[in-house]
């Protein structure tokens, strides 16, 4: 496509690009040796293309360094959508796009190219409005149990879980009476040593990581993950 790109010895598409990568892309640029930091600017939920100097990372001045390898939009370009006409046209920034053609099967690759850059974009903001919301839901935990309202972080957790909250009571269990916390699953209840526990954090998710095992019958039941389980809550809060 871009062999007259390449008799004119121009390179004007390749100055202040703003061209967008699909995940094929970078994943095809990534394996040549380059870091993701080197060559992609992340915007919006989009990946594009980074500029150095004026120009596309890899525009050495005189040619593009990955020609073989360069992303399917510079491999289409000058045509481009028309979102307006909803159809395949020639960009008339291109000096040299009179000696181009919208081919049938060049507008059908433009189309596909151009809804594949929507879906991944679309991909990423939904996991980052996921991660957002998970991370929001863990740090309202950590602080309604720092301001002395467990009952109300537990009924927020059973809620992003989607079980029923335990119930929480101050006192010890019978051979349990040395921990800071303890979970009875056939009362549902969390037991907390003393007050001062109603304040901790750790003590109130690790335990509510016990319920959860118990209800769902798919957590493994170990210290070890209560713990990391509890941690993961307050590495949330701190950060």
């Amino acid at each position: 496509m871009n062999s007259t790109c390449l008799h004119y010895g121009c390179v004007k598409c390749c100055l202040n690009t703003e061209m967008p990568l699909r995940s094929s892309d970078i994943v095809r640029i990534r394996g040549l040796g380059f870091s993701d930091d080197f060559f992609i600017v992340k915007r919006n939920g989009e990946r594009r293309l980074r500029n150095s100097m004026g120009r596309c990372v890899f525009q050495n001045g005189q040619l593009c360094t990955i020609y073989n390898d360069r992303p399917e939009g510079c491999r289409i370009y000058p045509v481009i959508l028309d979102v307006y006409k909803e159809k395949a046209v020639l960009d008339g920034d291109c000096p040299y796009h009179r000696k181009f053609q919208v081919t049938p099967s060049i507008s059908r690759e433009v189309i596909k190219l151009v809804q594949e850059l929507s879906r991944e974009r679309d991909r990423r903001l939904r996991s980052r409005a996921h991660m957002m919301g998970e991370r929001y839901c863990k740090t309202q935990v950590v602080r309604l149990i720092r301001e002395g309202r467990p009952e109300d972080a537990l009924a927020l957790l059973a809620e992003e879980y989607g079980v029923r909250p335990p119930k929480l009571l101050v006192g010890t269990v019978k051979g349990r009476r040395r921990v800071a916390g303890c979970y009875v699953a056939k009362e549902g209840t969390i037991y907390l040593s003393n007050a001062e526990m109603m304040f901790n954090p750790y003590v109130v998710l690790h335990e509510f990581y016990h319920h959860l095992r118990s209800i769902e019958g798919k957590f493994s039941g170990s210290e070890k993950h209560a713990e990391r389980f509890a941690r993961e809550f307050l590495k949330f809060h701190s950060s």
